[in-house]
């Protein structure tokens, strides 16, 4: 299980890709039971066109602002690996 130095070097490397200020264009649920109780498809509906405001970490959680004043919160889980995907 990934502990606080992995977390802080995972956040560091999306802000190294300058991920605050990006926009959010597709969103791919992999394992859909972490995004009820909405569907995959209102997940993605929900985050599509929004504008990534902050990249942080609180703990071992990822904590990513977006606009409209959304939260998105990433745990890394048993794995420790996070992908971020060129559109």
């Amino acid at each position: 299980m990934p502990e606080l130095p992995e977390v802080e070097t995972v956040v560091r490397g999306l802000q190294a890709l300058k991920l605050p200020g990006r926009r959010i264009r597709r969103v791919w649920v992999d394992f859909p039971p972490m995004v009820a109780p909405l569907t995959p498809a209102e997940f993605a509906r929900r985050l599509q066109g929004r504008r990534i405001t902050a990249v942080e970490r609180r703990a071992k959680y990822m904590v990513i602002g977006l606009s409209g004043g959304v939260t998105l919160l990433g745990h890394l889980r048993m794995t420790g690996q996070l992908a971020a995907l060129p559109a």
